[in-house]
């Protein structure tokens, strides 16, 4: 049943070009604006640690991500397990 979960927001995710709601284009663009100062102006040692913190981060939030999403579908799940039992 994971697996299918899995392929499912492997799927979802490679074929929408805003899988989870559109994104605030003010904010996003706000915050590509900050990213691109502190990019420009880090010395090459912080430059090297802020892409790694902004790698790690990228990680952590498709870890994330796909920790809801899989939660999501599990409740889905439950949910009209429960129902059809409640008709009964």
């Amino acid at each position: 049943m994971e697996n299918i979960i899995h392929k499912l927001f492997d799927l979802h995710i490679s074929t929408e070009p805003f899988p989870f709601g559109k994104s605030n284009k003010q904010n996003m663009d706000e915050e590509w604006k900050i990213y691109s100062f502190l990019y420009e102006n880090l010395s090459d040692e912080y430059e090297k640690l802020f892409l790694k913190y902004i790698e790690l981060r990228g990680l952590r939030q498709n870890e994330e991500i796909k920790s809801a999403y899989e939660q999501g579908f599990k409740t889905a799940i439950r949910l009209l397990t429960e129902s059809f039992a409640n008709q009964k």
